[in-house]
């Protein structure tokens, strides 16, 4: 698997195709105890355009100075990276309804405190088994997951999004326009181990 560099906003797949695929792809996402806590907001159009703008106005030079994980010599790169972004075709925002899993953990008081990661392991799933639905396509649709936080009241009030939504992620989409970088590895005896 390759990480995508630039996507852009054509795609020939027809949107109620699209939305049917991811909808499939998050539907089938296992979960523990079945509580599919996993939520997906499919961004077009200027919903799409307004939220990478809410990411670019959270980053204001004089936060960077504060910021000690974004530093304040990249900002012109993070800017430009968030309008590479904002030039795809959309975005799928990931959450988590913090409401299913707090009732999930009522009803199992013993996994209680177990239900936050459940619940990240499950977006996580989604958001793996979206990439390769993207990618199973001819033509295959481009994708990057983000990690960025705007101002969660601000996406609320424009997205009309739950305050029990806890976002996990974004995911935007578009046409493949770029080139593709080989993804470095670590070594295979690092990451996977077999035991008799």
């Amino acid at each position: 698997m390759t990480l995508l560099v630039q996507i852009g906003p054509g795609l020939s797949l027809p949107r109620d195709e699209l939305v049917r695929l991811i909808t499939d792809a998050v539907r089938h996402t296992p979960s523990m105890f079945n509580m599919q806590s996993t939520r997906v907001v499919i961004l077009f159009g200027d919903s799409h355009r307004d939220f990478w703008e809410l990411c670019t106005a959270s980053l204001p030079v004089e936060t960077l100075h504060m910021r000690p994980n974004v530093a304040f010599e990249h900002f012109d790169v993070v800017r430009d990276k968030l309008d590479t972004l904002r030039n795809g075709h959309g975005t799928l925002l990931f959450f988590e309804d913090t409401e299913v899993v707090e009732e999930c953990a009522r009803r199992y008081p013993a996994y209680a405190a177990h239900f936050e990661t459940w619940s990240d392991q499950s977006s996580a799933i989604g958001q793996y088994a979206t990439w390769l639905a993207f990618t199973s396509l001819s033509p295959a649709i481009g994708a990057t997951l983000q990690h960025y936080h705007p101002s969660m009241d601000d996406v609320r009030n424009r997205l009309d999004i739950p305050r029990t939504w806890r976002m996990t992620g974004q995911m935007p989409f578009g046409s493949v326009e770029g080139p593709e970088l080989p993804k470095s590895f670590r070594d295979d005896g690092e990451l996977v181990q077999v035991r008799e």
